[in-house]
């Protein structure tokens, strides 16, 4: 929740000097209206950050699992997990997902699940490099 965010929380209260008597006039006046925009405006900001943050954290899981099974030459499981991830977020322009995605296609043939574009011995020695223009 919030309160991991702020510790305390005493950030999302306005400083201890703005609330006594002892503080009162132009001083408070001036603090008090920096205070209330750094209470409006903070909050906001650091929890669209942690969205935004546990989001492309999430995805970087995800491209990591793909290109462990790309890395394994399990090209159809690598493919799920990609175009699952990019359909999901498909406003968002993602080059890597996308290489991964074109490059893990190449390697699988028109049946959906079996390997193409590779020699058996090309697959038992796959280590994820792999020159499509070999002959």
């Amino acid at each position: 929740g919030m309160r991991t965010i702020f510790g305390s929380g005493s950030q999302l209260m306005a400083p201890e000097e703005t609330c006594s008597p002892a503080s009162r006039g132009s001083t408070r006046d001036s603090r008090r209206r920096g205070s209330y925009t750094e209470i409006m405006r903070e909050p906001l900001l650091l929890s669209l950050a942690e969205t935004v943050n546990s989001s492309a954290r999430r995805r970087a899981g995800l491209y990591e699992d793909a290109l462990r099974h790309f890395l394994r030459a399990e090209f159809v499981q690598a493919r799920g997990i990609l175009e699952a991830m990019l359909d999901e977020d498909s406003g968002l322009v993602d080059g890597p997902a996308d290489m991964l995605l074109k490059r893990t296609k190449t390697y699988i043939a028109e049946d959906g699940v079996s390997v193409a574009n590779l020699t058996p011995e090309q697959l038992k020695d796959w280590d994820g490099i792999h020159n499509l223009d070999e002959k």
